[in-house]
């Protein structure tokens, strides 16, 4: 999606590959689009990063404007940085050098693209720039300074096409960045010689791959959001957000769209989610962790079984004397020292993992997660390293007290601001009417009136117009007989209202059967002239 364009004075950013046709030639079709795939991926992870905006692509080079100056400088060398980066797991043969050119100036926009000197200037300083190098015009160093700490190496004035003087020009410098891997850290943290080039080709999650029986709807900012996030990401950053709603909102959903783009750009994405009578306190890592080992050779499966202490997390990595704990359940480590093992090898292996390709971990109603579930995520999250995980949670804020696990654990993850929380709500009238199709006005008021614009509880109730026959479809429109007033509500909706007031004590239970009779909007004192309760219990 192209970023809404900024007015006035910009910094024009274009990228390209040195030599890209010849690889293209020399690699064949298929290979280099997957590395220029991934090499883009990286690219624009650092443009969200330095709050930039892609204006557009085109094969492997692409233009992006910023506000400033220094943000556009930082954003380069980044990239380089991170090519550089990345290229270390390939051989020569298979390396894309990047070349980056920069101006600045109030270039013509016209729609969401630019035109004028700047962005002629930007383009032609990319395609004169040779692999690994960041050539900038004179006047984008004067208005950087010596704000960012960069260096600059002023070069020969650089005639170009379509410019009538030679351009004073400057080459940026950057170092490869070098990371510190501490003693204790070497114990869990995969060692670079091990870290493999190639990703596991995991199949997009059943449980997932299930949600898209009805068209998807709405959601655009949550979307959007979700997609910032997965950019950055994608550029080395560890993220965690959390879809909030109540039961039926489509939370699940939203993040199923989400993955299936994400998976159809080559991410790794891995599923668990945690029941209401949980089969172990560590069910959602363990069938998120079990899609990962079961699609790796036997080889992997033997490093991995000799390095970290997880057989007892995923049962496929016993050895083949059956050692470890028995059953097919999870075990529980039983002292703080073994839990602290085990959330840093959880960790360490999502860091292989995500050395492989960018890696999706979709964690659903967390608020059934046990205590220990909920301890990893906390360590997951706030690991140093600088893998590029994506942690996706989604739970139900109803019922939820402040003593809950999930609760305590929402609470220090904001303190420590490591997560971005996505509340999401019903569909509005248009949305509904979108999910529904073509139908009679009449029938979509009905609907939206007692759904409020949850999917879930819309789409039983058409299912139950249809079975009752007060609804059928006539070329591929949904008709009726009659006007439909009043709905009956189908079984499936009352079991997951029923699920809520479970959870309810029996005076708040006889309160609310009291109010339903009263409507939908009521006064506390008509409520305490209708019930056995004082005002102040009924506040309560």
């Amino acid at each position: 999606m192209v970023a809404p364009a900024r007015h006035g004075t910009v910094t024009v950013l274009f990228t390209d590959v040195v030599g890209s046709t010849a690889l293209m030639q020399r690699l064949g079709d298929d290979r280099y689009d997957k590395l220029r795939r991934r090499h883009m991926e990286l690219l624009r992870g650092q443009i969200a990063a330095y709050r930039g905006e892609e204006v557009k692509s085109e094969g492997d080079a692409l233009m992006a404007v910023f506000a400033s100056a220094v943000d556009a400088i930082g954003c380069a060398v980044a990239m380089q940085q991170q090519i550089h980066k990345h290229h270390e797991q390939y051989d020569t043969s298979e390396q894309l050098p990047l070349r980056v050119g920069i101006d600045v100036g109030e270039p013509i926009r016209e729609g969401d693209d630019y035109h004028g000197t700047p962005v002629v200037v930007a383009s032609r300083l990319s395609n004169q720039a040779d692999g690994g190098q960041i050539l900038v015009s004179q006047l984008v160093r004067r208005l950087v300074g010596s704000r960012g700490g960069h260096t600059f190496r002023e070069l020969e004035p650089r005639l170009l096409k379509g410019i009538p003087e030679p351009v004073p020009v400057c080459d940026v410098g950057w170092e490869p960045v070098v990371e510190e891997v501490s003693v204790q850290a070497e114990e869990f943290a995969p060692q670079l010689a091990d870290r493999l080039a190639e990703p596991v080709a995991i199949p997009f999650p059943p449980a997932l791959a299930g949600m898209g029986r009805t068209p998807f709807v709405g959601r655009e900012p949550d979307l959007t959001k979700l997609n910032e996030l997965w950019q950055l990401a994608v550029a080395g950053e560890r993220r965690l957000a959390f879809i909030v709603g109540d039961a039926g909102v489509g939370k699940t959903r939203l993040v199923a769209e989400f993955a299936k783009e994400a998976h159809d750009q080559g991410a790794t994405v891995l599923y668990g989610g945690a029941d209401r009578e949980p089969l172990s306190q560590y069910q959602p890592f363990a069938e998120a962790l079990r899609q990962y080992v079961a699609a790796l050779g036997p080889e992997d499966v033997a490093r991995i079984r000799t390095r970290w202490p997880l057989a007892g997390l995923v049962p496929e990595l016993r050895d083949e004397r059956g050692d470890g704990d028995q059953g097919d359940e999870p075990s529980v480590p039983e002292s703080d020292e073994e839990r602290f093992r085990l959330n840093q090898s959880v960790t360490a292996l999502f860091d292989e993992l995500c050395s492989r390709s960018p890696t999706l971990l979709v964690l659903d109603d967390l608020q059934w997660a046990a205590k220990p579930t909920l301890q990893l995520l906390s360590h997951l999250a706030r690991a140093s390293s600088s893998a590029g995980l994506f942690i996706v949670g989604t739970y139900r804020e109803a019922g939820l007290t402040r003593t809950d696990p999930l609760s305590q654990t929402l609470a220090d993850l904001r303190r420590a601001r490591l997560v971005e929380r996505i509340a999401l709500t019903g569909l509005d009238r248009n949305e509904t009417a979108a999910l529904i199709g073509e139908t009679q006005p009449g029938i979509i008021a009905a609907i939206y009136d007692q759904t409020e614009g949850n999917p879930f509880f819309i789409e039983e109730v058409l299912r139950h117009l249809e079975e009752t026959g007060a609804i059928s479809w006539e070329d591929g429109r949904l008709v009726t007989a009659t006007v439909i007033t009043q709905l009956t509500i189908p079984e499936s909706v009352k079991d997951v209202i029923g699920q809520r007031l479970s959870r309810l004590s029996d005076d708040c239970n006889s309160v609310l059967a009291v109010a339903s009779v009263i409507g939908r909007h009521f006064a506390v004192d008509a409520l305490e002239r209708a019930s056995d309760l004082s005002s102040d219990r009924l506040v309560e």
